[in-house]
This record gives structure tokens, sequence and C-alpha cells, in this order.
């Protein structure tokens, strides 16, 4: 197996977590918030001057969102939004309030994502729209 498949076994990604935690205890609040400050500087330097769609262009192409595991699609929005057992929760919650609701026919989803939270309740809906700051989608 490769360095770079190593990295993103799960037992090398649980031992990392367990060495940044372990790292985290001894470094000194001062140290890791200057660390913070730098690294957040590097960010602000690296999407200056661009737009909202620009900047999530980037971090879709790029895939910065989301375990290594689940960026074998074109885009992710994140852990939070594959989490089964959240987007379960979220989305029941959601059909709740829904089937508590009189005549609601149409939803706006604005910040959308990837869509695989959204593609759970379109069936909800007769018409529903789903946007986010790189796409949108008109459903139904």
């Amino acid at each position: 197996m490769a360095d770079t498949e190593n990295r993103f076994h799960p037992a090398s990604i649980k031992h990392k977590d367990r060495l940044d935690k372990f790292k985290k205890k001894l470094t000194p609040s001062l140290i890791r918030k200057h660390h913070r400050k730098r690294r957040d500087l590097k960010i602000r330097k690296e999407f200056e001057g661009l737009s909202n769609k620009d900047v999530f262009e980037k971090i879709y192409d790029e895939r910065r969102w989301g375990s290594p595991s689940d960026r074998t699609g074109k885009y992710s929005s994140g852990d939070g939004s594959r989490n089964r057992h959240i987007v379960s929760q979220y989305v029941d919650a959601i059909r709740y309030f829904i089937s508590q609701q009189q005549d609601m026919r149409s939803a706006l989803d604005l910040g959308c994502g990837d869509f695989f939270v959204g593609a759970q309740l379109v069936s909800l809906f007769d018409r529903y729209i789903a946007a986010d700051v790189r796409f949108a989608y008109h459903l139904n």
C-alpha cells in the first residue's frame, strides 16, 4: 500500500486524531492561539480577492471538506452532510414538520451544498428549488 493510501486508512486517521489530541494537551494555549492566527492569515491571503462563488468553487474543486474516504465524488459538503445518523435525524425532523403544515407544497433550500440531504426531501414537495453559492437546481 502506498504512503498516501496509508494516511487515509481508518486506523491511521484514528491514530492521528489521538496524536493531535495529545499534542494539544501538551501545547500551551498561547502557542495554539498563535498557530491558529498564522493559519487563518494564510487562508485569508489564499482567498483574498475571490468572490464567494470562486471561494466555494476552490473548496469544492480541491475537496477540502469531507473525510478522505468520502472524497471520491466531485463535490462534498463535509462530513456532517454524509453522517447517516445526523442526516436521518434531520430528514425525520423535516418530514415531521412538513406533515404538520397545511398546504406546504414548495421549498427553497438555500445552502444545499452537494445536495446529498436535499435529495431525500424533494419527494415531499410539488416544487423544490435548491441553491448554493456554486450552483442551483430547480426540481419538480
